[in-house]
């Protein structure tokens, strides 16, 4: 009996430490995420299908309804945490299942008529939008501007087979969907800020509703009019996520703390757009050398 009982034990002190390295053990690379995943979903929940997507994304299937779980954010959120990386994972998929679920049969591609007056533009890192096959045109450096649709409890960026599906072409969509943008940020109080130090020249305007939209918010003209009213031309801005956009004057004192800023938000901030700083001038936007 006591041999049994400590081989019983010694069973259980071993699974508890794979476990415990399973959790504790850092991530080292997306790719470790996507397998660390794929374990702890299949534990969660054994009845999803489960699979790899290239090397930083997971396929969900729920009954007959498949999605996709992609791990760029988990990964630039959670870091090596894995402890951190469950949670998430668990919050995304949860969330992922129950939109799956809900669908009950429905057609994953809605009908463009239900959602054209929802459509928004964002901007996303041009490999982002390669990588998923993302509808994007050029915007500026390795930035492009993207369709999504608004929806407060999820992200669907429209694609390029949607548009083939729809058969429309991305220009005529982003026209009433930066239209639509503007309308809404007509409200916005761009009022322009000095350096704490009154002695030193220039000053800056942020934006950060937080509404998904803000770094986008640099793709409309009239908000770049707007900005140079308030800042004079050329002025300099930056959107190192989706959710912030700083503009500043040509002679603001501290430019260079702020290109340091932007490259430190666009390396830990959720939803990255860009870590470079652009010129704005009255006709044209291009990035800084």
């Amino acid at each position: 009996m006591k041999t049994k009982l400590a081989i019983l034990a010694v069973m259980v002190l071993s699974g508890l430490g794979v476990l415990y390295l399973r959790i504790v053990r850092p991530l080292q690379s997306i790719a470790a995420l996507q397998s660390f995943a794929l374990d702890v979903l299949h534990e969660q929940h054994p009845q999803w299908r489960l699979g790899r997507v290239g090397d930083d994304a997971v396929s969900v299937q729920v009954q007959d309804r498949i999605g996709h779980l992609y791990l760029d954010n988990i990964f630039r959120i959670a870091g090596s945490d894995r402890a951190r990386a469950k949670t998430l994972l668990e919050k995304s998929a949860q969330t992922l299942a129950e939109q799956l679920e809900s669908a009950n049969g429905s057609p994953a591609l809605p009908k463009l008529d239900d959602v054209k007056a929802r459509l928004r533009p964002m901007l996303v890192p041009s490999d982002y939008a390669k990588r998923y096959d993302i509808a994007a045109r050029n915007f500026v450096a390795n930035v492009v501007e993207a369709l999504v649709i608004d929806d407060p409890h999820a992200t669907r960026y429209v694609r390029s087979e949607d548009l083939l599906a729809w058969q429309v072409d991305l220009d005529s969509l982003l026209v009433p969907a930066e239209r639509a943008l503007w309308q809404s940020s007509q409200t916005l109080e761009l009022k322009p800020e000095s350096p704490a130090d009154a002695s030193q020249p220039g000053k800056f305007i942020t934006i950060a509703t937080k509404d998904g939209y803000d770094a986008a918010r640099l793709a409309l003209r009239e908000l770049r009019d707007a900005l140079g009213k308030q800042l004079g031309y050329p002025f300099f801005a930056a959107v190192p996520n989706r959710d912030f956009l700083v503009a500043w004057s040509s002679d603001y004192a501290f430019a260079n703390q702020f290109s340091v800023k932007v490259r430190e938000d666009f390396g830990a901030r959720s939803y990255p757009v860009s870590p470079q700083v652009f010129r704005v001038d009255a006709e044209q936007i291009q990035a800084v050398p």
